[in-house]
């Protein structure tokens, strides 16, 4: 993941351009960043709040690759070795999505097991937000990325089931 030396000089105000360089997508900052009619924040994960709606954007979703489970396990063993906790969730999406790729619900039930299957035997938690909680369609921005105005409600929820933050070391 990240270089903890990297991270602190990014925070005490580093060159945010190398950061990026280093550690994200070049082409889909620069896309986003040329493409980018909202407001960002400085760190660049805006909007911040928008009254703009890209649809669902996103077509059916791709195959779960075992390259992404075993990445996940290896995830799961680095972090219970820091002496860590790995809380992994997986988001809502849009009922319009669901409704049009997966009305048999299929595909969340696979994403589902296999997070469990990668994670089982490891001290990590997974919240499956995609089945818990239902979020209202003006909430998104896409089938996929929820409003800033949805977060904070969003971020009560994934709290209050995880426990996210009561475990102290």
């Amino acid at each position: 993941m990240f270089d903890a030396a990297d991270v602190s000089g990014y925070l005490a105000g580093a060159d945010d351009l190398s950061f990026y360089f280093k550690y994200f997508d070049l082409f889909s900052l620069f896309v986003n960043a040329i493409g980018a009619k909202e407001v960002f924040t400085r760190y660049g994960d805006g909007p911040l709040d928008t009254d703009e709606s890209r649809s669902l954007v996103y077509g059916p979703a791709p195959n779960i690759q075992s390259e992404c489970l075993a990445a996940l396990t290896g995830l799961a063993e680095d972090v219970e070795k820091s002496g860590k906790r790995l809380i992994v969730v997986s988001m809502p999406l849009l009922g319009d999505w669901s409704e049009k790729y997966d009305r048999d619900l299929k595909v969340r039930a696979q994403l589902a097991n296999a997070i469990r299957r990668a994670l089982n035997g490891k001290p990590a938690v997974f919240w499956d937000g995609w089945s818990e909680i239902t979020v209202p369609p003006a909430h998104y921005l896409d089938a996929v990325h929820l409003r800033w105005s949805a977060v904070p409600n969003f971020t009560r929820q994934l709290v209050q089931a995880t426990g996210f933050g009561s475990h102290k070391k």
